[in-house]
């Protein structure tokens, strides 16, 4: 079920680098993704049903209520393909750069970079450029600069720079970094990887970026800045877009609730990923539960021995329980490769004196092992966390699920746990969504030694967020807390 959902959240990102408007669209790319969401949701139902007993068979219903919408939306999306014309307000009438206008403008233009880079969000822009050498370069970044640097990273709190640029470059990074998918849903043209290329760029000199065809021009290009524009004007309004910008609103939208209680959510499902988030959410519920349960029977789990304060249970599936076992069995801890790297960073984020949040009371873990897949419940004052991790030597069935209670058990801060999680996570590269029940994330398709690296730092956060909620309550803010527990424990 948990992998379910994570290609709900991969279909959800994939979705909007489509709707950034760097893709040429047909309806059928829409009609698939939205006929696999559908069918992904289902599945999820079902296993919902299957670990609750059957208690909420009425989510089928709220599925096919989604289906006949997306019928709906495919049926009106169909009529504006097949009718008139859509317009394209804004553009005035003979504003159009001719073909060979363009031409003779390029010819005349002086060339600074060709070829070099990769592009991350094509388009065309022009502005001043602006180095940025350091931290305190990017809170001076002028409005509607290209910027220039050696990379941009999550850690640097780029979002505001981003969104104010008009393009930019970067020596270093990669077009799936977390940069690129910022300029990609700000649509702000960007070419990564430019190497020693950028480094002779005049500063504050300006130039014309194509990210389109990686070339970097001196000057303002006026006839390709406007050709580029007026050929994107009106591009939100083309029926494959309006197609695309629909279903993913009805799919893809996560809604908030003022309610952490599960009945309170049933009737606001706006969206079908409303409506898996909260399966997925009783479904963790209830395994936390049935895992209690099952592991305070006698002879079921063995003892791990942790210098964590948590007591550490572990059923390995497949193998004699203890009672069954006179030898005692094997170490679970040294043969799992996802249990130990987890465990390990739940000792480490323990032992730092600024993760001590939970008073020193000793908590449980308990984790179900099987070959390379765990389920790992940390049970907690308040709530539970959750991991559910495969780390193969197959990196395309490798995945790690994870699960924050929001609430730190804090007076005064609901919630501040939880944004807490979220924030770590966004940084870690995971697919975020969150709501007053759980914090959630999920990555997949890495290299085993790079999916037991995330499971070590989860498991250091883990230990760590109730202390990060006293600090954040005490002060600091949520990016300068999550960016010193990234250096000291990622």
């Amino acid at each position: 079920m948990l992998t379910s959902y994570g290609k709900l959240l991969d279909q959800m990102a994939d979705a909007a680098d489509k709707q950034s408007g760097t893709n040429l669209l047909d309806n059928g790319y829409t009609l698939s993704l939205a006929e696999t969401a559908l069918d992904v949701a289902e599945s999820m139902v079902f296993d919902l049903n299957v670990v609750t007993s059957q208690r909420y068979e009425d989510f089928y219903g709220e599925i096919e209520r989604f289906r006949d919408a997306l019928r709906a939306l495919a049926c009106r999306a169909a009529t504006l393909k097949t009718g008139e014309e859509v317009s394209r307000p804004g553009a005035p009438e003979g504003a159009e750069v001719s073909a060979s206008a363009l031409a003779e403008a390029i010819g005349r233009a002086h060339v600074l970079v060709a070829g070099a880079g990769m592009a991350a969000c094509r388009g065309v822009a022009s502005g001043p450029l602006f180095r940025i050498s350091s931290d305190r370069d990017l809170a001076s970044a002028p409005e509607g600069a290209v910027l220039l640097a050696r990379d941009l990273t999550p850690e640097q709190e780029v979002v505001g720079v981003v969104r104010k640029a008009s393009a930019i470059l970067t020596e270093s990074g990669e077009a799936a970094g977390e940069v690129a998918k910022l300029a990609r849903e700000f649509r702000i043209p960007t070419i990564v990887a430019m190497g020693d290329a950028a480094a002779g760029l005049p500063a504050g000199g300006v130039v014309t970026v194509d990210a389109d065809e990686c070339v970097v021009y001196e000057g303002r290009i006026h006839e390709l800045v406007d050709y580029y524009r007026l050929g994107r004007i009106g591009a939100d309004e083309e029926p494959e877009y309006t197609f695309l910008r629909d279903v993913r609103q009805l799919l893809f939208t996560l809604t908030p609730v003022d309610s952490a209680e599960p009945c309170a959510e049933r009737g606001r499902c706006v969206s079908l990923h409303d409506l898996c988030h909260l399966a997925h959410e009783l479904a963790g519920e209830a395994l936390a539960e049935q895992s209690e349960d099952r592991f305070n029977q006698r002879g079921i789990a063995r003892p791990v021995a942790t210098s964590a304060p948590y007591s550490v249970s572990v059923v390995i599936l497949g193998e004699p329980s203890p009672s069954e076992d006179a030898s005692g069995g094997r170490a679970p801890s040294a043969d799992s490769t996802t249990l130990q790297p987890f465990l390990l960073g739940l000792e480490s984020g323990s032992r730092a004196g600024r993760c001590q949040g939970g008073g020193g009371k000793q908590r449980s873990v308990m984790a179900t092992v099987k070959d390379d897949h765990a389920n790992i419940i940390v049970q907690r004052v308040a709530g539970f966390d959750m991991v559910d991790a495969l780390a193969s030597a197959s990196p395309e069935y490798n995945h790690a699920y994870c699960r924050f209670s929001p609430q730190s058990g804090a007076p005064g801060q609901p919630g501040l746990r939880g944004d807490i999680a979220q924030a770590a996570l966004r940084r870690l590269g995971f697919s975020v969504a969150g709501t007053p029940r759980s914090a959630t994330g999920w990555i997949g398709n890495l290299q085993r030694a790079e999916l037991q690296e995330r499971l070590n730092v989860i498991g250091c956060l883990s230990a760590c967020l109730d202390g990060m909620v006293k600090e954040v309550s005490g002060g600091a803010g949520i990016d300068r807390c999550v960016s010193t527990f990234l250096q000291q424990h990622a």
